[in-house]
Order: structure tokens, then sequence, then C-alpha cells
């Protein structure tokens, strides 16, 4: 009866390994995507040497990244990335994102804030003033 008790211990013990690493596979493997989306042109980052830079390219194919320090444009391994800055900013507007203003055509981020849209609206009043 010891020989079996020590069996089932033994499987227990192999199935908890299994699924244990399996788990952190699966973790590591969303990571890994997670850090390749962050990776894109106009994006901030800091790489594993402590340098700050803008992504000016990528290319998966040879795991490489440009990068643009202060206008001196750098090549490292897509390994030397460490962390996120500030994410690449978009500025991809769609026709649900144009609004007419008093016979004038604005354009408003959907992403912008409401401070923002105050700004721009003070903006469109100003040029207004100017122009009567």
């Amino acid at each position: 009866m010891n020989s079996y008790t020590l069996l089932i211990v033994l499987v227990f013990m192999v199935a908890y390994f299994y699924w244990s690493t399996r788990q952190q596979r699966k973790r590591m493997k969303e990571q890994e995507e997670n850090r390749k989306k962050a990776l894109v042109k106009g994006a901030e980052i800091v790489t594993i040497g402590g340098l700050y830079g803008v992504i000016d390219e990528v290319d998966f194919e040879k795991d490489i990244m440009v990068l643009d320090v202060e206008g001196v444009y750098l090549t490292f391994e897509l390994r030397a990335f460490a962390r996120l800055v500030t994410p690449a900013v978009t500025n991809d507007v769609t026709t649900d994102d144009v609004v007419p203003v008093d016979g004038e055509v604005a354009q408003v981020n959907a992403s912008a804030t409401t401070e923002d849209a105050a700004k721009a609206e003070e903006v469109v009043v100003a040029s207004k003033d100017h122009q009567d």
C-alpha cells in the first residue's frame, strides 16, 4: 500500500509541475505579444541601458529597431527594449471626427480631452475675431 501512495503523490507532483510551467509559458507569450504591440513608430521607450529614445522603425524579421535619440539614430536589438514611456500618438481622423463649426470644418481627434477641445474652440473664436 505504501508503493501506491508514493506513486499517486509522484503523479500529482508531475501534473502540478506540468500545469504550472504551462501557465508560466502562456503568461510569457502574452507579455511578449504586448511588448511587440508597443514597439511602433513614434513610441518613446527606455532601453535596458537606460537610454531614452523615440522609435523610428522596427524590423521584426531582423529583430532590430532604430531609435531617434535627439536627432541621432541608433540601431538596437528588440531585446534591448526595457519599458514603454509614452505610447505612439496616432492622428487618424475619420469622417466621424470632422465637425462643422459655423461654416468652417474643424478636425477633432476622438481621443482629445475636453480641455483640448476647449483650447481648439478658443483658437477658432480668436481666428474669427481677426477676420472681422
